[in-house]
């Protein structure tokens, strides 16, 4: 019961979580002014900062449409590369684990691939 019920649920109920702080400006009026930016005086995308309270290791973001792929990616150190194997994005045990970039890589990337795919890298 544990296994094929309990655990899947609550693993659900944490990413509906942290989809509700990704998406929280999803909605808002498309109204953007010169003035206005995607991108924060650093260069990252700004729905990154309530996320990267949560965890500075999320690094991007992967949604496919009309599937219920729509999580975090996050990245550990190189000491560590495979930290989220078996972690949650709020660094608690899940039999599930994260997805993650490969520590090695420098993620100063902004893309936005839109069509089928979706991913955002802060």
């Amino acid at each position: 019961m544990w296994e094929m019920v309990i655990q899947p649920a609550m693993v659900d109920n944490k990413a509906n979580y942290v989809q509700q702080i990704y998406h929280a400006d999803d909605n808002k009026n498309n109204t953007a002014t010169s003035e206005d930016s995607e991108y924060d005086e650093n260069g990252n995308l700004k729905k990154f900062v309530e996320l990267q309270k949560i965890n500075p290791d999320i690094k991007g973001w992967i949604r496919m449409t009309d599937t219920v792929i729509d999580y975090p990616i996050l990245q550990s150190s190189e000491d560590n590369p495979e930290y989220y194997l078996y972690l949650d994005y709020e660094k608690n045990h899940s039999k599930y684990g994260s997805l993650f970039f490969d520590a090695r890589n420098s993620i100063n990337l902004k893309t936005q691939v839109q069509k089928q795919f979706y991913m955002a890298i802060v």
